[in-house]
């Protein structure tokens, strides 16, 4: 048990040291792994070694939140666009009834 939790730890300063590049893919790993971890210290005694080092990648949760609501905001800005355009779009492609002419008078 204190194997993966050291690992996880790496993983978690690994993905701390890069932080800026880190996708939302690669959290969402991290947290399922963060998961599985966590699911199986609850059916484990827990050491004092254990204890530390959950102590540890508990300092890294502000950061990594950081990114995630980074993350979220940029999604949520990128719909807002769509959202924008599509509207913008409809507007000019109203519906024509198809028996409609155009006459241009210009010579």
């Amino acid at each position: 048990m204190l194997a993966s939790l050291q690992s996880l730890y790496a993983q978690t300063q690994h993905m701390v040291e890069q932080i800026q590049e880190t996708s939302y893919e690669e959290l969402v790993q991290l947290i399922d792994v963060r998961t599985e971890v966590l699911c199986a210290l609850q059916q484990a005694e827990v050491s004092e070694e254990m204890k530390t080092v959950i102590r540890l990648i508990g300092e890294y949760d502000n950061i990594l939140l950081e990114r995630m609501h980074f993350l979220m905001g940029e999604a949520s800005s990128g719909l807002n666009r769509m959202k924008t355009h599509r509207l913008q779009k409809q507007k000019y492609e109203q519906a024509y009834t198809s028996e409609s002419y155009f006459v241009d008078y210009k010579e």
